[in-house]
């Protein structure tokens, strides 16, 4: 009797809280999804109630004048619907801060060749970014005289000039090929340039002013050198290859990790004084591999095959852990007054010695001579000249 209640009562209660509804569906369901247009009108609308530039504007709606067609004078997001040509003048002039330009992967070209600027920064104009598409056949593709500019994803063919920045600017992906002027990539002052590449420039193919960044730069086949940067800038795993004149050419006081000059017409490496390089190779090349100033480290370096002496160092240099072999000047290595050379080796280079200058100290390092020359002596205490006796070991 007791179950038998209990069961009647959840019954009754279970039919007093969930009675039914009607059956009958409402009707076919309304479609849920917006246009790109009302996506664009509620950003709009969300940005102008934050006080900020309301959605992207096309440049082909943007006036001109007699030098450029047109004009960006008011900061916003601007962007290019087609490919844009125009006929001796400029494209695109940047006057005002604040302005970011995608090029949306379309190109922007010049019929008259060489004149003109593809987009023309003012110098009073910060904070600029222009990205995504491609700039042929002008006096420059971008000249980007402002501060603190973005240019990314960019690619410049057949201008005099492919890319010049302003001071503190970053590069990211540009490529410069057969730009045919005084240089593929300049970069200001302060300028950060990441994955960027010249080609077939008519001078150099990167330069940058002091104080620069440079990380996994390429420099091939430039008639004017590789790449040329100021003082105080720093290089991680860049290379230079088959350039007319140097390899990579670098001011005072630069720092250079894991990069490489190959088969270029001049030396691998020329550098100012107080250059640190480490795990860097010279290759190949018809000058000297490395050819340094005074107070220069090098550490972990190769210079091997190249048609000068192998590592050339002035006054006050210290080497450790390098290797010159197979190359064709004096000497695999040749230090100047007051230098250490540790740790090092010179084997199969065309005269088979080291020069050392008074006060060098050369420790546990070797030369051996090339196969079928007069043996010169080899000895750990250091390098030997013919007819001269060995240093004395650094203590």
């Amino acid at each position: 009797m007791k179950i038998g209640s209990l069961i009647f009562g959840v019954v009754c209660v279970a039919g007093v809280v969930f009675g039914q509804g009607g059956l009958t569906p409402p009707g076919a369901p309304a479609p849920t999804m917006k246009t790109l247009d009302e996506i664009s009108a509620a950003i709009a609308g969300t940005a102008h109630a934050a006080g900020q530039v309301e959605s992207r504007i096309d440049v082909e709606t943007l006036a001109g004048d007699g030098s450029s067609r047109h004009l960006v004078v008011v900061p916003g997001s601007y962007y290019l619907s087609s490919n844009l040509v125009v006929s001796n003048m400029n494209a695109i002039a940047v006057g005002c801060s604040g302005v970011t330009l995608d090029l949306n992967g379309f190109s922007i070209m010049q019929l008259a060749s060489g004149t003109g600027e593809g987009v023309n920064i003012s110098a009073v104009a910060s904070g600029v970014s222009v990205r995504n598409g491609s700039i042929h056949n002008f006096n420059h593709g971008i000249l980007g005289a402002g501060s603190n500019n973005c240019f990314k994803t960019l690619s410049f063919f057949y201008n005099l000039a492919g890319l010049a920045s302003g001071p503190s600017s970053r590069m990211i992906n540009c490529h410069a090929y057969h730009n045919n002027g005084v240089y593929g990539i300049n970069a200001g002052e302060g300028s950060v340039l990441s994955g960027c590449s010249a080609y077939y420039s008519g001078g150099k193919g990167i330069q940058t002013a002091d104080d620069c960044t440079l990380d996994r730069c390429l420099s091939y086949n430039n008639n004017g050198g590789g790449i040329y940067v100021g003082v105080g800038c720093s290089l991680n795993a860049c290379s230079a290859k088959d350039n007319v004149g140097f390899g990579i050419r670098t001011s005072t006081d630069c720092v250079l990790k894991s990069c490489m000059a190959t088969e270029n017409g001049g030396a691998g490496f020329t550098g100012g004084a107080a250059n640190a390089f480490s795990d860097c190779a010279a290759l190949d090349n018809t000058g000297t591999g490395f050819n340094v100033a005074q107070v220069c480290r090098l550490k972990d370096c190769v210079a091997k095959g190249n048609q000068g002496n192998g590592i050339n160092a002035l006054f006050g240099a210290n080497l450790s852990g390098c290797n010159a072999s197979d190359n064709h000047g004096a000497y695999g290595i040749c230090v100047g007054l007051a230098s250490r050379v540790a740790r090092c080796n010179a084997s199969e280079n065309s005269s088979s010695t080291t020069a050392e200058s008074t006060r060098t100290k050369a420790v546990c390092c070797s030369v051996v001579p090339p196969a079928g020359t007069q043996t010169t002596a080899i000895r750990r205490s250091g390098f030997v000249r013919p007819g001269r006796p060995p240093f004395k070991t650094a203590p």
